[in-house]
């Protein structure tokens, strides 16, 4: 039984998400605080997009489940603010926290966004299609 193609909804948001993701990996460099503004983003964009209202069920499920990662990994992030940790010599409960969230979203969104490409709908709709140009015009 083969799986029903991804909406270009749950599409979009995959690619927001990985978008913001990279931005979000890249600031971490600097400072690892520095991603809760991307965190909260992404959180949002998924909650948003999980009350939409044409995403399938399974769709509904990873967008909940990016969101509530995103959620906690802020939270984990503003203690480590509020306990000037960064991460740099030691490995604290709350940096391997950190990079245990990192994991399990990464790897959520990276399997949910191959999969939903991989899967999408030939035809979804005329406004989201590229026009192509009439021979002879």
């Amino acid at each position: 039984m083969p799986f029903p193609p991804s909406t270009y909804k749950h599409r979009v948001t995959q690619r927001a998400n990985v978008a913001t993701e990279v931005l979000s990996s890249t600031v971490k460099a600097f400072s690892i605080q520095a991603a809760i503004p991307f965190k909260i983003g992404q959180a949002s964009t998924s909650a948003y997009s999980f009350f939409t209202n044409n995403l399938r069920p399974a769709e509904r499920v990873v967008q909940a489940m990016q969101a509530c990662i995103c959620t906690a990994h802020v939270g984990v992030l503003i203690a480590m603010l509020f306990k000037d940790d960064e991460c740099s010599c030691t490995q604290s409960d709350l940096c391997n926290t950190v990079i245990v969230a990192d994991l399990i979203y990464q790897g959520l969104l990276v399997s949910s966004y191959g999969i939903s490409e991989a899967i999408k709908e030939q035809r979804e709709n005329a406004i989201h299609e590229p026009v192509s140009p009439e021979p002879g015009v």
